[in-house]
């Protein structure tokens, strides 16, 4: 009896020190931060890609064959090298005025029939049943049907009320089509700006993730840093689209041009200034920058107007354009530090002359 009572004691004590590691691990270990996604590129390219090597290659024919048997003609395949080189099968069909585009995938292959219009407005069928957002862009319509063939979501499409104001597709338009549609989506995305930590908890519990006060802080600086960059490349990208500039204008300027959207907060225009300016930004400029006098409901347009008037730190910063997608935003430079000519000499003062010692 008294051994069963002592092995008892040992295994009752054994379970408590257990309980009690556990509680110590989990008091004193790092909460584990959830990674944010990595955000997509900006812009993408299209890239003919005359011999393929597909993932799915069965699916890719089987879909081919299945557009061919609807009347589509093949454009040919193109892959996407921003996005890990996807690769995409293209295909249009001039009498319905649709093109479509099959994307690789060895597993999960999808497809997508859309239609080409004057305006900004968009009418496009899918099978694919990923959804990122509920809520679609205004005039931007997205038919999702699990299952369904290209046949069906041909005639579901036709049936919409927009269908009538597509307009004729060429092989020669698909690109331009295709990436017109990328960035009007990525664009849209940006302005909405849907960061908060309220939406980072809703979407945990949609999960089934209880997230903890630190996580969410840290997931939403995560977030919110992506959102700058992706802001910060965006701007640049619609300005150069503006401006058409060729590869040899964009590199001689693109080091030193940066965007000021107007969602940035102080901090943030802070920072693009600082990786901006001609040289590194020294401490005395950055304190400077930072006792800004600001008002309630100050964007980032106007805290870059008060640092230029008041020629804060000296930055010798100056506008040269203005974007309005995805959100509006000045172009600025950092002008380049003054050197001296080269055939000039450099102003030094004359040697202060010695008295000899008496």
């Amino acid at each position: 009896m008294e051994q069963i009572v002592t092995v008892a004691g040992v295994v009752i004590a054994g379970v408590v020190a257990l309980i009690a590691g556990t509680w110590i691990w989990k008091r004193f270990t790092p909460v584990a931060i959830p990674q944010a996604h990595t955000p997509p590129p900006c812009r993408v390219n299209l890239v003919a890609d005359e011999h393929p090597s597909w993932k799915g290659e069965k699916y890719v024919v089987r879909y081919a064959e299945h557009f061919k048997s609807l009347g589509f003609q093949r454009i040919g395949a193109y892959r996407i090298p921003e996005l890990e080189n996807q690769r995409i099968l293209a295909l249009f069909h001039p009498g319905q005025k649709f093109y479509a585009c099959v994307y690789d995938s060895k597993t999960h292959p999808t497809y997508e029939i859309f239609a080409a219009f004057t305006s900004d407005n968009s009418l496009m069928g899918t099978n694919s049943t990923w959804v990122r957002d509920i809520e679609q862009r205004p005039g931007h319509i997205t038919m999702r049907l699990a299952n369904a063939t290209p046949s069906q979501v041909i005639e579901a499409l036709r049936q919409h009320e927009k269908a009538n104001d597509r307009i004729a597709v060429t092989a020669g338009g698909f690109a331009p089509a295709f990436l017109k549609a990328y960035v009007s989506n990525f664009n849209w995305r940006l302005k909405k700006c849907e960061i908060c930590r309220d939406e980072i908890r809703l979407h945990a519990r949609q999960e089934g993730r209880a997230l903890t006060g630190e996580q969410i802080e840290e997931l939403y600086r995560l977030k919110r840093a992506a959102y700058v960059a992706q802001l910060q490349e965006a701007c640049r990208a619609q300005y150069r689209d503006q401006k058409k500039f060729d590869r040899e204008q964009w590199a001689e300027l693109k080091n030193r041009l940066f965007a000021i959207p107007e969602t940035y907060d102080l901090k943030e225009v802070i920072n693009a200034v600082s990786y901006a300016v001609p040289a590194a930004m020294n401490e005395n400029q950055r304190f400077n920058l930072q006792r800004l006098e600001t008002s309630l409901g100050d964007d980032g347009i106007v805290l870059v107007k008060k640092i230029m008037s008041k020629n804060i730190a000296e930055l010798g910063l100056k506008q040269i354009g203005e974007v309005s997608e995805p959100v509006r935003a000045w172009i600025m430079v950092a002008q380049e530090p003054i050197e001296p000519a080269a055939d000039e000499e450099p102003n030094i003062p004359p040697p202060v002359e010695q008295k000899a010692a008496a």
